[in-house]
């Protein structure tokens, strides 16, 4: 059973998750309680922007796993054990396959502030 979801929902600069965001997380943890065998990689995304500041800014360095390990910390007080969870940051290295040509650039970028997990 292989899984993924994609939250685009983080501001810029934005750790936090959004209402909607958190659907997705109870989504994903219930699928981690219900089978105990499956593991998840979290892989956090920044903006070319985000990614940019972060060599400058210390609030902006390495958004791609703060945000993965904000999910992470959420799956763990969900009971789930650290063993079960991989965090990886891929900066603003992948675009989301989210992303339309006609898309403005700001929505661009805020579809490439994201997390994704794979559940396996």
């Amino acid at each position: 059973m292989k899984i993924k979801r994609e939250l685009t929902t983080f501001g810029f600069g934005k750790k936090d998750f959004t209402a909607g965001s958190k659907e997705a997380l109870k989504f994903v943890a219930g699928q981690l309680k219900a089978n105990a065998q499956l593991t998840v990689v979290i892989s956090g995304h920044a903006d070319a922007q985000e990614e940019e500041l972060g060599a400058t800014k210390d609030e902006f360095k390495d958004m791609g796993m703060v945000r993965a390990k904000y999910a992470e910390r959420y799956f763990m007080a969900q009971g789930i054990d650290p063993s079960r969870i991989t965090i990886k940051s891929m900066g603003a290295e992948q675009s989301s396959k989210e992303i339309a040509d006609v898309d403005e650039d700001e929505l661009k970028s805020a579809k490439n502030r994201r997390v994704e997990f794979s559940l396996d």
